[in-house]
């Protein structure tokens, strides 16, 4: 089993879509993860981030709901298996009611001494939840974010999902570039070079149907498109740009393996 790791409902496809649809095309068994799917606490935390992401998105008081919904009509698109938990996104999170992460800028800081969401992931890969309990199910080949951008959602699902699989040989982890945070090499050199492990870079060239079915699924995720790009043709012309220059002229994505 391919197991991919989505910190939010959008993650995997917007980095992985093109070889997750490889894969199934190919009748390989995937299985999307989504870990930060859970609904926002009522009352919401009083922050301008989260007012103005609120806003931007337009989809309402609870807009997990519709990405969630988003993040399984992508999956479909892709023929992908899914399942999402509910561990709440860094923007809702708080500890004695305060909010961990109130400005747009903590959100790509330092993971909070007091986050509460590294031991919630872990309870759920160890038993927490029996749809992943990874103690009775093991996938052979798992991906996860490498950190680029640092945003702090993935740096604590990275390290924890490290963490849990370091010592079982039996699997074997390739780390994705987040896209469109990859689009800047800068970011991508930082994020490898504080990565705990000497790694290296490892492309999968895709075909013509693998961009388009990476594409579709994307657009899925119709809350989204605003935040990153103009419009939907916009984003089909920019995501298949940075696919055709890592392949240098053929399309691919670029994953991360530790080098042994």
């Amino acid at each position: 089993m391919h197991l991919f790791i989505s910190p939010h409902p959008d993650d995997a496809v917007l980095s992985c879509g093109g070889l997750i649809h490889n894969l199934t095309q190919q009748h390989k068994q995937v299985l999307i993860l989504t870990i930060m799917a859970g609904d926002p606490p009522s009352p919401l935390p009083d922050t301008p981030h989260v007012k103005e992401l609120h806003q931007r998105w337009g989809v309402g008081v609870n807009p997990m709901a519709v990405r969630r919904q988003e993040d399984e009509e992508a999956s479909n698109i892709l023929n992908a298996k899914i399942i999402q938990v509910d561990v709440l996104d860094c923007i809702y999170r708080t500890a004695a009611t305060l909010p961990l992460y109130p400005a747009r800028d903590d959100l790509f800081g330092a993971v909070h001494r007091d986050d509460p969401a590294r031991k919630q992931i872990r309870s759920l890969f160890s038993g927490g939840d029996s749809r992943i309990d990874l103690t009775r199910t093991t996938p052979t080949q798992i991906y996860l974010p490498i950190g680029i951008g640092n945003h702090v959602d993935h740096q604590v699902v990275r390290d924890v999902c490290i963490d849990l699989i370091q010592n079982n040989d039996s699997i074997s982890a390739l780390y994705y570039q987040e896209y469109p945070y990859c689009e800047d090499d800068a970011a991508v050199e930082m994020a490898r070079s504080k990565f705990p492990q000497p790694i290296t870079a490892q492309d999968i060239y895709l075909n013509e149907d693998d961009c388009n079915g990476k594409c579709a699924a994307v657009a899925a995720h119709k809350s989204q498109i605003s935040t990153f790009w103009d419009d939907l043709d916009d984003m089909k012309q920019k995501v298949r740009q940075y696919m055709m220059k890592v392949g240098n002229g053929k399309p691919a994505e670029r994953y991360w393996r530790i080098i042994d």
